[in-house]
């Protein structure tokens, strides 16, 4: 593991709060989060660029492909869904069902940055945030992949 990153999630403690991954190209930031000694609980982690990205036309999509084919160890496979004048929306290709509930995650990757969430909905309920559990190992490679996608 990075030592670095590991230092910033060893300094975190488990009082769930922002918690910003400083990194060579930008920052992770896991909003409301708590850190265990495996894993995090967040509500979501946002990784922002040090200069924008490009998500217009060909220039999105080619990002989201980016994302989608480094992001490859979450629970469910991203996809790419839609593409918008100034976002992509990413999504789990097929959602995750336990007990007749859903929980799936959703990113968009907009100029700022991108955004990953967690959702979950029972049949015939809107769908609610849902936390985000990741090892630290798949903070540490969620961090590296997003902030590797900006020099490209």
């Amino acid at each position: 593991m990075n030592k670095s990153i590991q230092q910033q999630l060893d300094g975190h403690g488990t009082a769930p709060h922002d918690l910003e991954i400083q990194l060579p190209n930008g920052q992770l930031r896991l909003k409301e989060a708590s850190v265990e000694a495996v894993g995090v609980s967040t509500s979501g982690a946002e990784y922002t660029p040090n200069q924008q990205w490009d998500v217009r036309g060909a220039a999105g999509q080619s990002l989201a492909g980016k994302i989608k084919d480094r992001v490859t160890y979450l629970l469910e496979p991203l996809e790419v869904i839609e593409t918008e004048a100034e976002s992509v929306l990413i999504r789990s290709r097929q959602p995750h069902q336990v007990e007749g509930q859903r929980s799936y995650y959703e990113g968009w990757a907009k100029p700022a940055g991108f955004d990953l969430k967690r959702y979950a909905a029972a049949p015939k309920e809107a769908r609610k945030p849902a936390p985000l559990r990741l090892t630290r190992d798949i903070v540490e490679r969620l961090a590296s992949d997003l902030d590797s996608i900006s020099t490209d």
